[in-house]
Order: structure tokens, then sequence, then C-alpha cells
């Protein structure tokens, strides 16, 4: 005999962006019915909900209904019953008793305790998740005992993660010296930072004083991972994939999440150490840990050890000592005073301050020793580099640069000219700011512009906006070079630029990975590439990027595994990564690793050269307001807005720039309706972004809406609703 679930409903506390971009507001949510799909990766819901964690047992308590129907049998008429949620063999949540009905099959219990972790034996500081295909018992209680139960017929994908506070919004401009900044989740936190940091209550340690501790080493731990093999330091140049450069800016979460890019260097490494920090908060909001980047030029040659994401290739891999030794055509381990030794001349890791002390967090590289763990908040930055680096090379001397330090080799957050060193979003919007260029080191500047002149294509074209067919050619193009489409493209559009990157397998297993940014001038592609070139480790930049070989666009330049140019309002970067287990030794050449990358840039940027061959592109972003009015209510009829020529836009995404009073679902729903949230009163000005279908091209709408507070509703303190009756102990199973 088993029962039936009809629903289950939530109240989400902090707003959450789904794995698909979605914005899910605070407020009632349905969570679960029987005829969707929830499931969204190994125990992730398409619907997350994010809970408040008050940290006392009264409040271990979240506001959820679950609606169902049971054949009550007749012996437990004028009983109780309650409903226990498990999960992985686990009771994970109980409701308050309930009567059993007097007649009739209804279910319905509303407010559910938490009893793993139990809140009546310890409070828990960080962030924690419950995840996966929960199990649904009913048990009827005659007083304190259990006379009987009665499983639901199916399990219900959930995903509920308790937070302190909600998600960091700024500020990216320090008022003062004495104010940190921070990253800007707007317009909620992202689901994938809660899967890979937020550890289940099965992992938490003996006591809360451990919490913070454990968070910061588990969350080393999952950046660091020994038995994974992606994405591996990039012994040849260094190169930053997932974050804009040495100074962070936007880092793309959703494609570290998903392995995109096959390599990475130590830029990547503290962004997303930085992002798993910045979810470490107290109830006021405040990093727990106080994470701040810290950049270093010059750096200095590493100890041996590996490097991240090497363990699995063995070998000197293990006492690596020479981080790029694929370009110098060596192994890992050289003799000390090799001349071709090489060194990280310049390095960003991430510093914490827990109890007035100040200390390294870095997942790039470690120590030599049976069981590597890089440093995980147990060292100074002075013990780090001590540690880290050889002492009889020349190194970096771990001094601030500031007005009364300017001989400091360490620059730090915040300082003038630079919104903020670190971090700046998990979604990445990458910042094409002339003040992110101004950062770049005097010496860098000048080697960039060096390149830059001679990456000009003598026979560059007057710029134009590209009106081709981009995507469609990039498929044709890697089809015709044995390629074959492993990941959809991903189009993700934002106020001035818009992201497209698509990703390959090759008979051989290399994959090639071709991003395509589309700006709104001529200008910015050219900034967004000197920005990558500041984004390599490895120097000197001249002995890591080659102009030209071959000429495209207007500018182009290469290396060993990628190529990437500007043209109009495009900027390209084609790259290629061989399969693990190639070339974990001294460098050899196999069929995958001598794949030509150069040849299908040529082929792309011929075909954005070519006659334009769009019929009818948009010209701009045409839009109706469902009702006509954009004057809304808080916690009214949300704002609808469609979009008549929505089919001729490879990607369409909704901005708000006040998300406490308007916030925005972010992609259309299943209807091409653009929803917005009216969630408190004032005004806010709406942004709908596109990127025409074929060219990319960014066109953007704006709207103002205003909200007016609902009518208040007088009640008395005591009529307010309150938690269920706890359950005097949990069934035995």
């Amino acid at each position: 005999m088993s029962w039936t679930i009809t629903s289950i409903d939530v109240n989400n506390e902090y707003p959450v962006v789904t794995s698909t971009n979605i914005t899910i507001p605070a407020g009632l949510q349905r969570v679960w019915a029987p005829s969707g799909n929830y499931n969204d990766g190994t125990d992730g819901s398409t619907r997350p909900t994010v809970f408040r964690n008050l940290m006392t047992p009264s409040q271990a308590y979240c506001k959820a209904t679950i609606n169902g129907t049971a054949p009550y049998p007749a012996d437990w008429r004028g009983l109780r019953y309650s409903i226990v949620g498990t999960l992985g063999g686990v009771q994970v949540l109980t409701s308050g008793l309930v009567d059993v009905p007097a007649s009739g099959n209804v279910v319905q219990a509303t407010g559910y305790y938490l009893v793993s972790p139990d809140f009546t034996t310890r409070q828990v500081s960080i962030p924690f998740r419950h995840g996966g295909d929960f199990s649904w018992t009913l048990w009827a209680w005659r007083g304190n005992t259990t006379v009987g139960s009665m499983n639901a017929s199916r399990t219900t994908r959930l995903e509920f993660v308790w937070a302190r506070a909600p998600a960091p919004n700024g500020p990216l401009t320090p008022p003062s010296a004495a104010v940190r900044t921070r990253v800007d989740m707007t317009p909620g936190y992202p689901i994938f930072l809660f899967r890979l940091f937020a550890p289940s209550p099965r992992e938490l340690p003996a006591t809360a004083a451990q919490d913070v501790m454990f968070y910061i080493q588990r969350a080393v731990r999952v950046v660091w991972n020994p038995s994974l093999s992606m994405p591996r330091y990039d012994t040849r140049s260094g190169t930053a994939q997932y974050v804009q450069g040495r100074f962070g800016g936007g880092f793309r979460l959703r494609e570290y999440f998903n392995l995109a890019f096959g390599t990475c260097n130590c830029y990547d490494m503290a962004g997303i150490c930085q992002l798993a920090l910045s979810i470490l908060m107290d109830a006021s909001g405040a990093e727990l840990a106080d994470s701040r980047w810290v950049f270093q030029d010059p750096n200095g040659f590493i100890n041996p050890g590996p490097l991240i994401r090497w363990m699995t290739a063995g070998g000197d891999n293990l006492r690596c000592n020479t981080p790029f030794w694929a370009r110098a055509g060596t192994g890992p381990f050289v003799a000390q005073n090799a001349p071709n030794r090489t060194s990280f001349g310049n390095h960003a890791w991430v510093e914490i301050t827990l109890n007035g002390a100040t200390t390294v967090v870095d997942a790039t590289h470690a120590l030599e020793n049976a069981i590597p763990v890089p440093p995980n908040g147990n060292l100074s930055r002075q013990q780090y580099l001590d540690a880290t680096l050889d002492p009889t090379r020349p190194r970096g001397n771990a001094t601030a640069n500031t007005a009364t330090t300017p001989t400091g080799n360490c620059w730090l957050n915040p300082v003038s000219r630079l919104e903020r060193i670190g971090v700046y979003n998990p979604w990445g919007r990458f910042s094409v700011s002339r003040n992110m260029v101004e950062l770049v080191p005097g010496p860098l500047r000048h080697e960039i512009a060096e390149l830059l002149e001679k990456a000009r294509n003598p026979g560059k074209p007057d710029p134009s906006f590209i009106n081709v067919d981009v995507s469609r050619a990039t498929h044709a193009l890697a089809r015709a070079r044995d390629f074959t489409v492993a990941d959809e493209t991903t189009t993700l559009a934002h106020p001035a630029s818009a992201q497209v990157t698509s990703t390959f397998r090759h008979k051989h297993g290399t994959t090639a990975v071709v991003a395509i940014n589309a700006f709104t001038n001529f200008e910015d592609p050219v900034t967004a590439l000197v920005l990558h070139l500041a984004g390599y480790q490895a120097g000197p930049l001249s002995s890591v990027v080659n102009p030209g070989e071959p000429n495209l666009g207007h500018y182009s330049l290469s290396t060993a595994t990628s190529v990437f140019w500007t043209r109009g309002n495009f900027f390209v970067h084609v790259q290629r990564f061989d399969a693990p287990g190639e070339g974990e030794g001294e460098e050899t050449m196999s069929p995958a690793s001598d794949i030509d990358i150069s040849n299908f840039a040529t082929a792309l940027d011929e075909h954005l050269a070519s006659d334009p061959n769009l019929a009818d592109p948009p010209q701009g972003i045409d839009y109706e307001v469902e009702g006509g009015s954009t004057d809304l209510v808080q916690d009214g009829r949300d704002l609808v807005v469609t979009i008549p020529g929505g089919k001729r836009f490879a990607s369409l995404m909704s901005f708000s720039d006040n998300n406490d009073v308007l916030v925005p679902r972010g992609p259309p729903d299943d209807e091409g309706r653009l929803l917005f949230y009216p969630r408190a009163p004032g005004t806010a000005e709406v942004s709908i972004v596109g990127a025409a279908k074929g060219s990319l091209r960014p066109f953007e709408a704006t709207l103002s809406v205003s909200v007016t507070r609902k009518e208040a509703v007088a009640i008395d303190e005591e009529e307010l609703p309150q938690p269920p009756p706890f359950v005097p102990h949990l069934p035995e199973e």
C-alpha cells in the first residue's frame, strides 16, 4: 500500500539562478509535480531552492507544503501523521504532526524541520545542501508511538540549499580604501556554486567550531581533485580560460562546471577559489574569510610538486619544477640551475583572514609529497612564498604595492583606477573597460603594443559589422575536418556583447573550441584582444604568442595551440586541446596534436569576410508589454514582455538595474515571453538584450518600470504563522 504525492511547494527565500540561467525569485514556488522532469545532473533539480539558515533549533525549519492522497486504513482515523523525507538512506526532513482526516484521502503537511543536520545538537555556520531523489514515508502516530507507515509511490527530485544571507552584490568600486569590494552575483546565487562547494550535512565535522576551516579546506579539495585530468595547468602558455586575466574580471562558472576548456592557469584557480569563499558569509552578508585576490609580479621558480590536474599523469609531473616545460621542450622536472628551467614569472592567489590571521589559498600547485595538498589556509604569505618558491633563484618581495610602498610586487584589492581586483561576477560578463587595460603592468603593456603593431594585417579592410551565418559555418567547417559537435553552441547575450562558444571533438580525441565575441562597435574587439594577451601567465609574451601566422582580419596572433583575431565587430578565438594522456611526458606529436588549427581559423575568417548572406537581419529589438502598462504592484502581476521578432535572435536575455524592485527571469519561457517579478516598491530600468541569429550582433532595448507598495493588511503578532509542533521523536525505520 502506498500514498501519492501530487505537488510540493516551497518558499524560496533567496533568488537562485538555475543551470539554464533562469532566475527563481524569492517567494512561493512549485518545485515538484508528477508530470514534470526535474532532473538536472546527478543530484540537482531544475527548480532549486535556497532557504535562510537562521542557526537556531526552532528555526531549522523550511516553509514547504507536500500535498497528496493516501488510502488511510480505518484504524488510522483519529490518529495523527507525520511525513518524513529520506535521502540516501538518511532521514533529512520531518513535518510536524497532522490530524488524519475523519474522512477522505487528503494529505497535506506544511512546514518541515531539518533532522540532518540536527540543529538541536549543533549549529551550522556554512552553506550546506541536500540534493537528489527524496523518498517520503507517511507515519501514523498514537501519542508518542508510531503504529504504522506508508511509503510514497515514487521519489521526488529536489535540491534544497541553506545559506546565511542573500547572494553578494558588490560593491565593485570601493567607496573608500577601508572598504573591501565584493563579487556581484546579481540577480541571485548561481546553483553551480552550491553544487560544487556546499557540503552535504553528512560530511560536516564533529563540532560547529570546525565548520569554517572545514569548508575552506573542502573547497580547495574540490578544486584540486587529483583524480581528474581536466582542466589541467597549461604548460605551454599559461593561458587564462575561465577568468578575464591577472586582475580577475568576469568568471565563466558555467563553463568551469562543465569543463568546457581543457586547460587553465593560476588566474582561473584564484577565480574559482574566490567564488567558493564569497558564499561563506555570516547573517549580515559579510564574508567570514574576507577573501581577497593577490597578484605578484615578479613571482619566482617553483619548488618540486604537481600542478593542478597533472597528478593523473604521474612520473616527473609529481615533482614538476618548471611549469612551462611543454613550451621549453623539456620534461616536467629539470636540474635546479638548468638554463631552460621556466618560472611562474607572475602569479595570482587568494588570501583569507580568520581570527586576525591572514593566510593563503592557492589550488594551482602543491609541494611534492605522498599526498600533495596545495595551500589551503595554513600558511601566511611569507610562509607560503618561502615554502613554494626556490630560495636560490630571484623571487617577488611579498610586499603590497601601495602609494607608500611603490616597489611592492603584490597588487591587492582595493586599488585606484580599477573597480576591483578579483572576480567581478560568476556569469562570464567580461569587462572591456579601458581601466582594465591601464592596469596592465607597464612592461607588458609595451610588449602588447609591439605585438599588435606586428599583428596588424597589412591588407586589412575597413571595419564593418559581420552579417553572415557564423554558427552554421563554424559547424560545417568543423565537420569537414573530421570534428563532430560535442556540445550545443551556447549563446550568452549581454548589454555590450554576445558570446558564443562551440565545442567539437576530433576522431583522434582532440577537442576544438571556437569562441566568438560580437560587440556593438569596432573598438571593443581590440580591447578584448589586449585583455586576452594580458591573460597569459608565461613570459615573455613574445616567446608564447606569434603575430600573424596566419594573417587574418584586422589583427591576428597565434600560439602553438590557438589562433585569435579581430575582424569588424568580432573577436574570435580558436583553440585546440589534446586529449588527456597526450604529451604527458616529453613533447611528442600524435595524429591528434598534429591537427592544423590555423587552417580551421583561416577558413572561418574567409567566411566572416564573405559577402553578407543573411536575409532581413534584425536592426533592433521590438517588444510588446502585456496589458500595455509598466506600472506594477509589489508581489502582484508579473511584467510580461513579448518579442514579436524573437525568432530572428539566437539568444534573448533580460536584465534589471534594480533587482530588489524587479527580478528578471532571464531567458524567455517556453512560450517565448520575458518575465519580470515585482518584489518591492520603487523604479527599475529593464534591459532586453538579443544576439541576432547568424551574425550574433548584439542589440538592446530598455523600458522603465515602477512598482508601488501593495495595500498593507494588518494582522496581530500572535496571528503570524508559527512553526508546527515538533514531532516528539523520529520513527525507527
